[in-house]
C-alpha cells in the first residue's frame, strides 16, 4: 500500500502548473500600469505599441530607434523592456515588479538568481518603503517565480536585451 501525502500531491500539482502557465503569463495595456506618462502612451499607441508586451517586443527589435523616436534615451527603453520582462513571469505583475525593481530586482536575469528566502525579506523590507503591495508573498510563491525566471531565461534563451543566450 503507498500512502501519498496530500502536501505532496499539492507541491507536484503546484509546480506542474505554474510551467504549464508560462506562457499565459499577463501582460498590460500601457494604460492602465504606470509605467509611462499619459503623453508617452499616446506617442507609443500611434506606433501601435498598447501593452507591454507590444513595449517588450518593440523595444528587443531596436533600442536606439524606439529610443529616437520616442524622443528618450536607450536606458529608459531598456529599463521598459526589463521591467516588461518580469511582467512575463507567472504571478508578477505590475505592483510586484514595481516593488522588485524598487529593491535592485531590476530584471527577468537578476530575478532567476535569487534566493526564495532572500528575496521575500527584501520584498517585506521594500514594500514597507514604497507601499505598494496590501500583502507580501509568501516565500513558495516567490521560488516559484524564481523557478520560472530561471526557466523562461535557460530554457528558452531570453534576456532582456531581445537577444537568446549564446549555445541555447
Amino acid at each position: 500500500m503507498v500512502l501519498i501525502n496530500h502536501r505532496h500531491v499539492i507541491l507536484v500539482f503546484t509546480l506542474a502548473l505554474s510551467s504549464t502557465r508560462l506562457a499565459m503569463a499577463s501582460h498590460y495595456d500601457l494604460d492602465s500600469i504606470d509605467l509611462v506618462d499619459e503623453a508617452m502612451v499616446t506617442k507609443m499607441a500611434g506606433m501601435g505599441i498598447e501593452t507591454t508586451s507590444q513595449l517588450l517586443e518593440q523595444s528587443a527589435k531596436s533600442p536606439k530607434r524606439l529610443a529616437k523616436k520616442l524622443s528618450v534615451s536607450v536606458k529608459t527603453v531598456r529599463e521598459w523592456r526589463a521591467f516588461c520582462s518580469l511582467l512575463g513571469v507567472n504571478g508578477i505583475g505590475p505592483k510586484v515588479a514595481k516593488v522588485l525593481t524598487a529593491g535592485g530586482i531590476k530584471n527577468i536575469e537578476m530575478l532567476a538568481k535569487q534566493d526564495p528566502d532572500n528575496l521575500s525579506l527584501l520584498i517585506q523590507k521594500t514594500n514597507e518603503k514604497v507601499e505598494i503591495l496590501g500583502k507580501v508573498p509568501e516565500v513558495e510563491t516567490v521560488a516559484i517565480w524564481i523557478n520560472s525566471a530561471k526557466e523562461l531565461t535557460t530554457k528558452k534563451g531570453l534576456t532582456t536585451k531581445g537577444k537568446k543566450k549564446k549555445g541555447k
